[in-house]
């Protein structure tokens, strides 16, 4: 229980406290962090951060295909539809 007296972490000092962007702890968010809200911020028990972590936290996102239309980057040769 003491654990859970320290001080809530926003999203900026948690990125500070594992070397991370903001943006990081954003998708870490998405991907299942948990969260208390605190008005309309966000906000991280330091425990539960670090046990989410350390289980195994996602490094990236997964990844999106869009359907443009347009040429792939990935191989500029590919036809127009």
């Amino acid at each position: 229980m003491d654990a859970y007296r320290q001080p809530l972490l926003t999203k900026a000092q948690l990125a500070a406290r594992w070397a991370v962007s903001e943006r990081t702890v954003e998708r870490w968010i998405a991907a299942g962090l948990p969260t208390r809200n605190v008005f309309t911020n966000v906000r991280v028990a330091p425990v539960d951060a670090e046990a989410w972590i350390l289980d195994g936290a996602p490094s990236q996102p997964p990844r999106v295909r869009h359907e443009t239309g347009r040429r792939s980057r990935e191989n500029p040769a590919q036809e127009r539809l």
